[in-house]
């Protein structure tokens, strides 16, 4: 069409190679008004923070509102962005930190069983018409709320423990968000307290998007052909309230020869795809099944290659294509890994295995995954 030959960047027709989506995979897209049913939501963030006895005596509090003090500007939004805040320990405690009040308000619930919003507005405010009063908060925040002694039996306790560190374990897997795991915190520990800042800056001024929304489409029929191709698109609204479209485009050969699949594979999407499997595997079976899916899998892999090359079953070589050399030790370094270990060489209680095991769907995600798993394993157990 003639409208494809027109270049978008230099606002004139010729080449249609020149066009961003011909040189590159992946896209983006201003939506036009057609794509917005109403004006995109402002971004809102809610702190919940822990002001029990013993987060209180590790010091976390400090640190975080430090570090959200001095990055409270950085936050990604436009000048509708809100914030809110909200402590909880035995009780809930809400603030109020709107322009109505010369200092933050406070207003603790303590039925927790039956929670209820103390007032209907102000959990949320603007960031830039309450920026000082916000502030103030954050300062007062790490003394504001008294420690908590408990002199009475732990029973009750311990009845609910298992439920509420089962009902965290799911954050990183069914939400949005994701988890770090700080064991032993304490603010008389520096490099403790550098890793929750860096966390916690990245997290607070990393790149966001909203109200996201995803559809994805193929090719329904892979006979005779040369070439398969998938196309997903997302719809979301930036942290600058623009509605956007990103566009990502994959072609892949199709072959009917095994070997040549096996000389193709990548070897960091594999580990990636076996752990989340794993993940999976140890939720719905056990942690020792998990591991043995990892040592099955590799092993299916090798003898797969060994059969399509006919060679000797006897040999004694290891026996793999190039581009998979290093898969048996990228399935070693899972293996060593705090999640999956269950060797009792770390020690993970119990109520945190979920959670821990969880954190490998994040894990899988980066791209630089093994500096998290190869190298500190080779470190752990040089």
């Amino acid at each position: 069409p003639e409208e494809f030959q027109y270049d978008p960047v230099t606002k004139t027709y010729g080449d249609p190679t020149r066009r961003p989506e011909i040189k590159s995979s992946t896209i983006e897209f201003i939506a036009p008004s057609e794509y917005m049913l109403r004006p995109p939501q402002p971004a809102i963030y809610l702190f919940l923070l822990d002001v029990s006895s013993l987060a209180q005596q590790s010091g976390y509090l400090y640190t975080v509102c430090n570090t959200l003090m001095e990055h409270l500007e950085n936050l990604p939004g436009d000048a509708r962005t809100q914030v809110g805040f909200i402590a909880y320990n035995s009780a809930i405690h809400f603030y109020n930190i709107s322009e109505d009040y010369n200092q933050p308000h406070e207003v603790t619930v303590l039925d927790v069983e039956d929670v209820f919003l103390p007032y209907p507005d102000n959990l949320v405010v603007n960031l830039k018409e309450c920026k000082e009063m916000i502030m103030q908060l954050l300062k007062q925040l790490p003394k504001r709320v008294p420690p908590e002694d408990v002199l009475q039996c732990s029973k009750r306790v311990y009845q609910t423990m298992v439920q509420e560190h089962c009902n965290q374990a799911g954050i990183s897997k069914f939400s949005g968000g994701c988890m770090h795991h700080i064991p032993l915190y304490s603010e008389t520990k520096p490099q403790l307290v550098k890793t929750l800042r860096k966390s916690l800056e990245r997290y607070l001024t990393r790149k966001i998007g909203f109200e996201a929304v995803m559809r994805i489409t193929y090719e329904e029929s892979l006979t005779k052909i040369k070439t398969v191709c998938f196309q997903a698109a997302l719809l979301y609204t930036s942290s600058k309230a623009e509605r956007r479209i990103r566009v990502h485009t994959l072609c892949i050969p199709v072959t009917e020869s095994l070997s040549e699949v096996m000389y193709a594979a990548d070897p960091q999407c594999i580990v990636g795809l076996l752990s989340k499997m794993a993940v999976d595997r140890s939720v719905t079976s056990s942690l020792s099944d998990a591991r043995d899916a990892f040592i099955n899998a590799t092993v299916d892999i090798i003898s797969a290659f060994r059969m399509v090359q006919n060679l000797a079953q006897t040999s004694s070589k290891l026996m793999v294509p190039e581009n998979l050399r290093l898969l048996p030790l990228y399935i070693l370094a899972m293996l060593k890994h705090v999640s999956m270990d269950d060797r009792g060489v770390h020690f993970v209680p119990d109520h945190v295995q979920p959670t821990m095991t969880d954190c490998l769907f994040v894990l899988a995600r980066f791209s630089n995954w093994n500096q998290h798993t190869v190298r500190r394993s080779c470190i752990r157990y040089e």
